[in-house]
């Protein structure tokens, strides 16, 4: 009875034992085409003829792409700052002080902290009463 016991409980090791090392295989292969891949991304990104092939079907440069969205950045930076200034808004230093941040952060802690303890002494006073 007892062998049957242990030389199941080897049988079960032996079984993860398999198992991981065959996982361990799966995740070696991986690995290896990831690696493989990555190099063949890294020999790519040197050649100057890279394209992407958009919907439309006209392919874009990857310099030209990013060319045409730095530029719609900056117009945008623009563009927000124009209206900004236009608007008249205050710098966001001058709203409000880390001082006054923090007199504020407290004076709501100690409410709360005053309202659940004004609770539970209520809790307490109910469970009194019953």
């Amino acid at each position: 009875m007892i062998d049957t016991i242990k030389r199941h409980e080897v049988d079960s090791v032996l079984a993860n034992q398999r198992e991981m090392v065959a996982t361990i295989r799966d995740v070696k292969a991986f690995v290896g085409e990831v690696h493989q891949r990555t190099a063949a991304i890294l020999q790519n990104q040197g050649k100057p003829t890279a394209h992407v092939q958009s919907v439309g079907g006209s392919p874009y440069d990857f310099q030209q792409l990013s060319n045409e969205l730095r530029d719609s950045l900056n117009s945008m930076k623009r563009d927000v700052g124009a209206m900004a200034q236009r608007e008249g808004c205050p710098p966001p230093a001058s709203c409000l002080s880390t001082t006054v941040f923090i007199v504020i952060i407290v004076i709501q802690l100690i409410i709360l902290i005053g309202y659940s303890m004004y609770r539970d002494s209520k809790e307490a006073q109910a469970k009194k009463f019953y």
